[in-house]
This record gives structure tokens, sequence and C-alpha cells, in this order.
């Protein structure tokens, strides 16, 4: 159930942003060495199915949002103003790295 909602929940917001059109999608990961990715060669944000069975539905919203900023703001690999701007525009805390996330 959380999986399917968090996945409508992050297609909601590609589409909503326009990064659907340009082909990004959204995956879920079994991988724990992370609990966000972007990927920009292949267009993808992934979450873990790990962190996700671990944290609050509010703090998988604000790793989706980090992610997506991330997707919006291109090549913004060490958080730049813009990256910071786009996270909050997005109702993202604009920090850096999650400070209440949760390890598998």
């Amino acid at each position: 159930m959380l999986e399917q909602a968090t996945t409508t929940y992050a297609n909601g917001l590609l589409a909503g942003h326009g990064l659907k059109q340009l082909g990004w999608q959204f995956k879920l990961t079994n991988s724990a060495k992370f609990f966000g990715a972007t990927f920009y060669k292949s267009k993808t944000i992934y979450l873990s199915r790990p962190y996700m069975a671990v944290n609050t539905r509010q703090t998988i919203a604000h790793a989706l949002r980090h992610e997506l900023a991330h997707a919006l703001v291109p090549f913004s690999k060490n958080h730049p103003k813009t990256w910071h701007a786009a996270c909050i525009k997005l109702g993202g805390n604009g920090n850096a790295h999650l400070t209440n996330e949760v390890r598998p």
C-alpha cells in the first residue's frame, strides 16, 4: 500500500512539474545504500524500499521532494542555491541531508 501510494504521489509530482513529459520516471529500489537518488542520464528518481519501510510518510515525502529538486535543477550534485530554492518551492525543507531519517 505504501509503495503504491508513494509511486502515485511521485508520478503526480513528475507530471505536475513537467518532468514526466520530458521522459523522467520514478522507480523503487531494494538498495539500502541510499534513501533516494536522481540519475540524470536515465532520467530516473529512485527511492529505497528498505528506507521507506522504517521511515514516516512525512520523511518519505521529504526525500522524494529532495530528489525531485535535483531533477528540476540540472546536475545539482552539490546542492547549490538553485537546488535549495527548488526544494523549498516543492515543499521540502531545503536541507541537503534529511535530518530525521531512520537507516534500515
